[in-house]
């Protein structure tokens, strides 16, 4: 319970020093998650939506820690208490409304727009 309650510090903590087209970013990969997964609907709070996608979904820590791959003490300090899914791989400049969902892809675009929806097995490659 406590490194989760670190966790979500640190995530918060994260989200908080972002530049505002971070958070705009991360608030629309939100949104794509808590559409694709309707168990968390009934949550109105960014904060509270960014700690339960945390704690519940490792392919959207992979997200989040692609958003805030900026800041990175912060950053390592999040990924020392919830790793992200292991076998995902993100990278390039890609839009807002990210949903990654499952925990086994390679996305690393050279560009890609907004609401990418990434499914099991999918590699998205550029050079």
């Amino acid at each position: 319970m406590v490194a989760k309650n670190i966790l979500c510090l640190n995530a918060d903590l994260l989200y908080q020093v972002c530049s505002s087209q971070t958070k705009k970013e991360i608030e629309a990969d939100i949104g794509r998650f808590i559409k694709w997964n309707n168990r968390l609907k009934g949550m109105h709070s960014t904060r509270k939506r960014l700690n339960a996608l945390l704690l519940s979904k490792p392919e959207f820590r992979s997200v989040f820690y692609y958003r805030t791959r900026k800041h990175k003490v912060l950053n390592a300090l999040s990924r020392l208490f919830l790793r992200k899914a292991g076998a995902v791989e993100i990278g390039g400049d890609i839009g807002e409304g990210l949903l990654v969902s499952h925990c086994h892809c390679v996305v690393c675009p050279e560009k890609a727009g907004k609401n990418l929806r990434v499914g099991p097995g999918v590699v998205i490659y550029g050079e």
